[in-house]
């Protein structure tokens, strides 16, 4: 529940503006329901400045609806920025057991 990703990662460019380094954190919410987050993914919520958040339909909407909630639980409101994008469709008859093989 609430276990805690990072990667780091610059654009090319980076050697001569080091200040460009970017931090990506994926963040788990475990079952969604604010008060099972761990204390470090509340950390992790806590230092980020942007979230993506996926709309993946109306089927979904619970899905957006409780990131929102976890969010207004767990950081304090004007700290963060929400960006909203559309979740790619993927293929519905692929094969994913076949991939890495």
């Amino acid at each position: 529940m609430g276990g805690v990703q990072g990667v780091s990662f610059a654009p090319a460019h980076s050697e001569t503006a080091p200040h460009l380094m970017k931090t990506l954190l994926l963040i788990g919410i475990g079952a969604g329901a604010p008060e099972h987050l761990t204390l470090q993914a509340v950390a992790a919520l806590r230092r980020t400045d942007v979230f993506l958040l996926l709309d993946k339909g109306p089927a979904k909407a619970q899905l957006l609806a409780s990131r929102q909630v976890l969010l207004a639980a767990h950081v304090p409101e004007g700290t963060y920025r929400l960006a909203e994008a559309q979740h790619p469709q993927r293929e519905v008859k692929a094969d994913y057991r076949a991939f890495g093989r």
